[in-house]
């Protein structure tokens, strides 16, 4: 699987060259970042595959794009191991002087410190007290041990493991092909609830079932080419 690196301020451009270049697309989103790349998407004549032009579903956390239209799942797997190229929105932050560096620790920000040595130490504030983590533990430091500069100090972004679709279903449910033991007897049903304790965990109100994931676009054409 190959990735496509962007940042904020070329995210229109690249974008518009993935949409004229048919290039199928993954990215894993927050609400800002959604909103960010579905707007440059429609930007460079793209469209849900709805064929609307409109934000939507920012609390999604991924988004495909191909041939132009988007589509949007919460199921983690799927997003694993789909082929398409996956798009990577790259936060930039600008730190010209020491101090912007210490403000943006006090802000809650981390950095990732690199003198030659320590660059697997990451750094940020604790109750007002420098801090680094390393292998997993806590150490306090002192400011006067670093030479903060522009060169030297990168953004840390923590990963947050994304939330499996299911430990979050609205009050609506969620459209999703469902089956018991053999997939090949799966249908479309919205799924409103998700019981870990039961045997047919995931419930509609047409009954429980023993396995589901979030429909695609794909599924959903299947479906009516079918009726």
């Amino acid at each position: 699987m190959s990735v496509l690196k962007v940042n904020r301020d070329n995210i229109y451009k690249s974008v518009k060259k993935v949409v004229d270049e048919n290039i199928h697309i993954k990215v894993r989103v927050n609400p800002e970042t959604s909103r960010l790349f579905q707007e440059a998407v429609f930007a460079a004549g793209g469209s849900w595959a709805s064929k609307h032009e409109s934000v939507g579903f920012t609390d999604t956390p991924f988004i495909f794009l191909d041939d132009g239209k988007l589509w949007h799942s919460a199921y983690v797997k799927g997003f694993m191991e789909s082929r398409s190229t996956e798009l990577v929105i790259e936060e930039v932050v600008q730190f010209k002087t020491p101090q912007d560096v210490f403000q943006y620790m006090f802000n809650g920000g981390m950095v990732r410190y690199n003198d030659g040595c320590m660059r697997n130490r990451i750094y940020h504030m604790v109750d007002g007290t420098l801090v680094y983590s390393y292998s997993d533990k806590l150490y306090e430091c002192k400011e006067s041990d670093l030479e903060f500069n522009e060169v030297n100090v990168t953004l840390y972004v923590p990963y947050i493991k994304p939330t499996e679709w299911y430990e979050n279903i609205p009050k609506e449910g969620i459209l999703c092909v469902v089956w018991d033991k053999n997939v090949k007897d799966s249908s479309i049903f919205q799924v409103t609830e998700y019981n870990p304790d039961w045997n047919y965990k995931f419930v509609s109100k047409f009954g429980g079932f023993m396995n589901a994931r979030p429909a695609t676009q794909d599924d959903v054409t299947k479906v009516m080419l079918k009726a």
